[in-house]
């Protein structure tokens, strides 16, 4: 298995993230890298003008729709609650930035960092695969 990230922070100042666990519900840490728990959902709330969107691959349903942040709609949730679903990769980016994320996967660990510039989409986890995402880190650049 890889080795943690040295930082797992989830308030950026630009946006506020918070992570929903099997068997543990809402939280705010980064997931439960090595706890055997799947990542079920993830909720990004924004703080200040500048958008982040995102998308799930989700286990049995597989890629869910586009979902943007923007002054009208605060928040955004990628995954599914209540249905025990894991997510298995997620797709992010922020219009107009840089950003960097990388992912804890089942059987997997730690995987390679992925980096995004200006605007375009970086892409976590594993599809087409069954493995399900345990934790997950970004940050805005």
């Amino acid at each position: 298995m890889g080795s943690a990230p040295a930082s797992v922070a989830y308030d950026s100042g630009d946006f506020h993230v918070y992570t929903h666990v099997q068997n543990v519900g809402w939280t705010s840490n980064s997931g439960t890298a090595g706890q055997g728990l799947r990542l079920e959902a993830i909720r990004v709330y924004q703080v200040n003008t500048r958008q982040f969107c995102g998308r799930a691959h989700v286990a049995t349903l597989g890629w869910q729709a586009v979902q943007c942040t923007s002054t009208s709609n605060r928040q955004i949730i990628l995954g599914t609650q209540g249905r025990s679903l894991a997510i298995e990769a997620v797709e992010l980016w922020t219009p107009g930035y840089n950003l960097g994320a990388t992912a804890h996967v089942q059987n997997i660990g730690w995987i390679q960092k992925a980096t995004s510039y200006a605007g375009q989409h970086v892409t976590i986890g594993t599809t087409g695969q069954g493995l399900r995402m345990e934790a997950f880190v970004f940050a805005i650049k």
